[in-house]
């Protein structure tokens, strides 16, 4: 599942996103962040019960950078899939 979460500032969205994250390891998911607010805290996934080591994150400031970065995680499910 692709999933985007848009909030006003401060509104929780990185902590509802790293919930889901966690919850998403623990069932043997694969988690990919397109970061574009620089708010992903490695530290804090890992306090929070997740595998920082298992995280693709990919920080953007454009929306080119974006998109670029959706076709960089969209290879790397399909090499793993092979």
């Amino acid at each position: 599942h692709i999933t985007q979460i848009i909030r006003k500032p401060d509104s929780g969205k990185t902590t509802l996103m790293m919930e889901g994250m966690v919850a998403t390891q623990k069932l043997g998911g694969m988690v990919f962040l397109l970061d574009s607010e620089h708010k992903f805290s490695m530290g804090r996934l890992k306090l929070m019960g997740g595998k920082p080591e298992d995280v693709m994150v990919i920080q953007t400031d454009t929306l080119e950078e974006a998109w670029d970065g959706l076709e960089k995680i969209l290879e790397e499910v399909k090499t793993l899939r092979e």
